[in-house]
């Protein structure tokens, strides 16, 4: 073997030991040209980032923040306006600058009076908390069937919980959004990337 040939080694092997390794570097002076998967630690933001083929992300971002399934129904029959949980996530810390995607399914809706006007919504912190998507529909007579819907959203950095909310607004009956064994209710939360 040539010496320049172990040399080529060795800088390949060096460059590759830098790459996975986790270098200090500040928000400004990050690698430019990473390979998937180098770390960094940043100093002067006090974070650990990775890079993803396309962005520096914070580490253990990405993928799935949140997921909660129930098998219990969610009935409601309050006046107008009035609204229940039918389902929310524990909370999750939602990093600066990051964009989430809220799904939320469920395998049933049953009424008692066609007609009635009812809204289901996804919402962030509460039943009082920022309403970030709804759907509205009037009962009819024939209709039973399973559905779902998401939304795309750019919180606020820090720890938030997320909702599935359901209410009449309008009429006198009642609506289940139903859920069974094997027939669940679920919410899920996803880290889509930078916003």
């Amino acid at each position: 073997m040539k010496l320049q040939d172990i040399t080529n080694q060795l800088t390949v092997i060096k460059a590759q030991i830098q790459r996975f390794g986790i270098q200090t570097v500040t928000s400004v002076s990050r690698p430019t040209a990473p390979g998937l998967g180098q770390s960094i630690y940043e100093g002067d933001t006090n974070k650990l980032m990775v890079w993803n083929g396309i962005a520096w992300v914070p580490y253990g971002a990405g993928g799935q923040l949140a997921f909660a399934e129930t098998t219990t129904a969610a009935t409601t029959n309050a006046g107008t306006g009035a609204e229940i949980t039918a389902l929310n996530t524990n909370p999750v810390t939602i990093p600066s600058g990051r964009r989430i995607r809220i799904t939320v399914r469920w395998w049933d809706h049953l009424f008692t009076v066609s007609g009635d006007l009812y809204f289901i919504r996804i919402r962030e912190d509460g039943l009082t908390g920022t309403q970030l998507d709804a759907i509205t529909f009037a009962t009819l007579t024939t209709q039973r069937f399973g559905h779902g819907f998401w939304t795309i959203y750019t919180p606020t950095a820090g720890s938030h919980s997320y909702y599935l909310t359901v209410g009449r607004a309008g009429g006198t009956g009642s609506l289940t959004l139903a859920a069974a064994s094997g027939l669940t209710m679920k919410i899920l939360v996803e880290d889509l990337g930078p916003a």
